[in-house]
């Protein structure tokens, strides 16, 4: 029998996401080849049942993801486990 491969993904929370966490960090499991669109869901479902008044949805579908110092593309495939940072959209003059 065989499952789904499942890969771990921890991501780093800046900007306002730092309010919904303990840590630094929130960490997802999510299925091998999932796209940034299902992290982002994923992330918004995590960040819901822990703060059911958690109101930035439209800041989340906004950010985008990085990993060092590459923004990930939003057709970038979870291959493994990894280490991404999430980058709220900001406003400055």
């Amino acid at each position: 029998m065989s499952g789904k491969v499942m890969i771990r993904v921890d991501i780093e929370l800046r900007g306002l996401f730092r309010q919904y966490a303990e840590e630094e960090f929130i960490g997802l499991t999510l299925p091998i080849q999932s796209s940034l669109g299902q992290l982002k869901s994923a992330l918004g479902d995590e960040i819901k049942h822990s703060h059911p008044d958690f109101y930035e949805q439209e800041v989340l579908e906004n950010s985008a993801f990085a990993k060092g110092d590459t923004i990930l593309r939003l057709d970038y495939l979870l291959m493994k486990d990894t280490v991404l940072t999430i980058l709220p959209p900001v406003c400055g003059g």
